[in-house]
């Protein structure tokens, strides 16, 4: 994207837009607001505030990437040399492997929950539906259906070659998003999957822009 047109000021407002959503997921963390039910307290508060840490610490990582690239010019080596590089290192000391193989397991069972809440459609809680017309209340949750699915069957394939790295003591076995869709690719019809993963995450792209027109942010 940096080498486009315009290209540096696009990276600059994805940097921005990153700057936000990490700063709007630590705020949640430290209000403690749930998603569309009001605040909540016990296990399921914490878990839902260490959720909220959790993804703000990812959107620093992209803001880091981003603001690297538009300081220097460089980019990192990409998800899958990333994936390589941490699994390798956590391996070389006592216990990483089975660290690394819970990391693995976990992305597994990420990927499979992400699945599962498409289909349930548990998202739809989080739109102003009242707000939407016949057409938008029918075709545009539709969106999220296939997108998180998508983003599930995406992780759940990089949790997929993490445990493959752990079981094999081999980190070159682990793999990135980049990494996971090149091997897609190489099984029998990839290219089709491919394709059909790739519609998916197009999906979900698009349902984001949804979910940021009618999305209840915070409805205490």
């Amino acid at each position: 994207m940096a080498d486009e047109p315009l290209g540096h000021a696009l990276v600059a407002i994805l940097a921005a837009g990153f700057a936000a959503y990490a700063l709007w997921r630590f705020a949640k963390a430290a209000a403690g607001a749930g998603e569309g039910t009001g605040h909540e307290t016990g296990g399921a508060g914490v878990a839902k505030r260490l959720a909220d840490v959790g993804r703000g610490v990812i959107y620093v990582g992209f803001l880091y990437a981003a603001i690297r690239l538009l300081a220097t010019g460089a980019a990192s080596g990409g998800s899958d040399q990333e994936a390589k590089t941490w699994s390798a290192r956590l391996m070389a000391h006592g216990g990483g492997q089975w660290v690394v193989l819970a990391a693995g397991a976990a992305l597994v069972i990420a990927g499979g929950v992400l699945i599962i809440r498409a289909f349930a459609q548990k998202f739809e809680s989080h739109l102003d539906l009242a707000h939407m017309n016949g057409w938008e209340r029918g075709w545009l949750p539709r969106l999220g259906v296939v997108g998180y699915a998508a983003r599930g069957v995406v992780v759940a394939l990089i949790g997929a070659f993490v445990v493959q790295a752990a079981v094999t003591f081999d980190p070159n076995k682990a793999a990135g998003v980049d990494g996971a869709l090149k091997r897609l690719v190489r099984e029998p019809y990839g290219a089709l999957l491919l394709a059909l993963v790739a519609l998916g995450l197009l999906s979900f792209g698009l349902f984001s822009f949804v979910e940021a027109r009618w999305r209840k942010v915070l409805d205490d």
